[in-house]
């Protein structure tokens, strides 16, 4: 059982391919503690290769948010998956409410891998199907180790993509009438309390009207939520760069989404083309300040932090949860509650070169130790060793 190989599943290549990029490197460390592992695309082979992994066992099958991990039997004979040896292991970075179909039909030995405690509640509360769900970040990728006490290029530089808010309030307001109020009712909470997840003020919400209903009947309405969910995460995103552009700071960006945007044309927003990910950790490296914000990750950490961190650069991000609790000296952190504090934040770490530094040198050293992909493997090790007792 010890040498039997690891599948990985490769899958789309939106979001500039960074599913596939998390694959890989979780092969490569993998591999680099003994593992044998295979790669399996599914954009490539669909379900019609699945016939040739039935031909023997594995220590498991990993996904990213795979679908081909859902696929059931003809006549609700059970998951495909069933019969084939492994423990099944899915990667699930966005809210559950997304992937809620994959998780609805899942395989007898499957664990969900998610980075916020607060999604890793809700896929144990409304899917019971799932066996386990283990809180396993996404890693950060370690090329070298950064220099510190020299001039970097760039001051503020933000990988994020921009995304109009207003688009998402026309398909709110496209809904028919029960489900816009609703709608209406929610994005006006989470607008005023950003710091709740998006369940719970959607649950807020409900109880407004006065909504009484089963799990059932909140995981199909709350389904109906997701342009909500983008809305207020593109508001927020939008408002965060309104922000440091108006107090005067010069802030880099990436890729074609950013000539959308309202502020496109402004000196300040200093615009480059789109990069691939080897390229981006070249602008980290280069960077003082790495700006991060969540998309409604409330105890999330994710790959930028990481990136960021091995980097050399200072993460800014708003809170969540886990960078409170296990971040707080290392990263600068904002509440989107009191975006009227960010500038001063960031112009203080800008300011001072020997804060900076400290900063970066901290993060550098506590991520080597606690968000490589290196240990993501070996945490990944430990669980399949578990649900394979």
């Amino acid at each position: 059982q010890g040498t039997q190989p690891i599948v990985l599943f490769l899958g789309p290549t939106y979001c500039y391919n960074i599913l596939n990029v998390f694959a890989r490197e979780l092969g490569k460390a993998l591999e680099q503690q003994g593992q044998c592992v295979l790669y399996y695309d599914v954009e490539k082979k669909d379900i019609n290769g699945i016939p040739e992994l039935m031909q023997q066992p594995y220590k498991a099958l990993v996904g990213f948010q795979t679908w081909l991990l859902s696929v059931q039997r003809k006549e609700n004979a059970g998951n495909l998956f069933d019969m084939i040896s492994g423990v099944k292991c899915n990667f699930m970075l966005d809210h559950p409410i997304w992937l809620a179909e994959q998780l609805k039909n899942v395989p007898k030995q499957y664990c969900v891998l998610t980075h916020d405690r607060y999604y890793q509640s809700f896929i144990q509360k409304y899917f019971k199907g799932v066996k386990r769900v283990a809180l396993l970040p996404p890693g950060g990728r370690v090329t070298e180790k950064p220099i510190f006490g020299y001039e970097r290029r760039y001051g503020i530089t933000f990988l994020g993509t921009y995304g109009d808010y207003r688009k998402k309030l026309e398909v709110i307001r496209a809904c028919v009438p029960t489900i816009r109020h609703l709608a209406a009712r929610y994005l006006l909470l989470v607008k005023n309390q950003p710091d709740l997840p998006a369940e719970e003020a959607f649950g807020k919400a409900l109880q407004h009207y006065g909504v009484e209903c089963s799990k059932e009947q909140f995981l199909q309405l709350f389904g109906e939520m997701k342009a909500v969910i983008q809305c207020i995460m593109y508001y927020y995103r939008e408002k965060t760069v309104r922000t440091i552009l108006a107090a005067g700071l010069e802030l880099h960006v990436y890729g074609d989404s950013w000539k959308e945007s309202p502020f496109w044309g402004e000196s300040r927003l200093i615009w480059h083309e789109a990069v691939e990910e080897e390229e981006a950790l070249e602008i980290l490296r280069d960077s003082k300040v790495s700006l991060n914000v969540m998309a409604w990750h409330k105890d999330g950490f994710t790959e930028r932090i990481a990136d960021s961190m091995l980097s050399g650069a200072v993460v800014v991000s708003d809170e969540s949860r886990c960078l409170r609790e296990d971040y707080q000296e290392e990263c600068v952190l904002f509440s989107l509650k009191q975006m009227e504090e960010l500038p001063g934040k960031i112009r203080a770490v800008l300011a001072s070169e020997e804060e900076r530094e400290r900063i970066a040198e901290a993060a550098y050293q506590k991520a080597v130790q606690t968000a490589t992909w290196e240990k993501r493997a070996e945490e990944l090790l430990a669980i399949i060793e578990e649900e394979s007792r």
